[in-house]
């Protein structure tokens, strides 16, 4: 899904791009491409302005984000981003630098600006949607209770005298989202073993909150998948859980 902008105030293209720049603008329309075939809403700054660059945007109810190129020089970037800033219009913008990592110097200076959540490549499909969704949250989101991360985990699911493994999307000790291609009803209960804290496989049980259908997804930016929300949780298990969050969200973030 390609999303719009207002044109007007994006600068001219300029007459010639270094071949960095180049190299940047490929790399955006590749991850523009990514993006779009998980149902988030793209528009390409390039069009316009011959910057490596996206704007991300779901309506006023949402935080817009930019994806700015890290393979811009500081200057460039700074342009970039007072281009981002303007079509923002005073809405609060998350900024995700996406490439290669980097250098401690340019890390320090984007963490002193805010910039806090980075793509760097190499990045799965759960961790990039999962970043990008961050990024595109609601202004005005519910406290979770738990912090959750894409994690890289199979488990066991278990509903009635049935069972099935699963990968995991998110996973918080509150709940997880598990990439099913088939569908369990909302308040269906269940039953996880979870390959943390031990060979023992503590478990967890709840219910299913929500289904994202392979043919009709309620939400197209998310995964075919469940949502489940924990009720029971093996002692081991949450504190695990929780370790193992912290872990992967500290991936996820531009650290000093």
């Amino acid at each position: 899904m390609r999303g719009t902008m207002p044109q007007e105030i994006l600068p001219t293209s300029p007459a010639c791009v270094s071949p960095r720049t180049v190299t940047a603008l490929r790399e955006m329309a590749r991850l523009s491409g990514r993006l779009q075939a998980m149902g988030i809403p793209v528009a390409e700054l390039e069009s316009a302005a011959g910057l490596p660059a996206l704007w991300l945007d779901r309506g006023v109810l949402h935080r817009p984000a930019a994806v700015l190129s890290t393979e811009l020089d500081p200057d460039a970037f700074d342009e970039a981003l007072d281009v981002v800033c303007r079509l923002a219009a005073g809405r609060p913008l998350s900024v995700l630098p996406y490439g290669t990592a980097l250098a401690h110097p340019e890390r320090l200076r984007l963490r002193e600006g805010d910039v806090a959540l980075p793509i760097y490549e190499p990045l799965g499909a759960s961790a990039l949607r999962f970043q990008v969704n961050r990024a595109i949250a609601p202004i005005s989101a519910p406290d979770r209770g738990a912090h959750r991360a894409p994690i890289e985990l199979e488990v066991l699911l278990k509903f009635g005298m049935r069972s099935l493994t699963s990968r995991v999307y998110t996973l918080s000790s509150r709940g997880a989202f598990l990439l099913l291609d088939r569908s369990l009803r909302p308040g269906r209960r269940v039953e996880l073993e979870v390959p943390v804290g031990g060979a023992n496989h503590p478990r967890a049980s709840g219910r299913v909150t929500f289904v994202n259908r392979v043919n009709a997804p309620a939400h197209p930016d998310l995964p075919a998948g469940v949502a489940l929300r924990f009720d029971r949780v093996d002692a081991i298990a949450a504190c695990a859980i929780d370790h193992l969050v912290e872990r992967r969200l500290n991936t996820l973030q531009i650290r000093f």
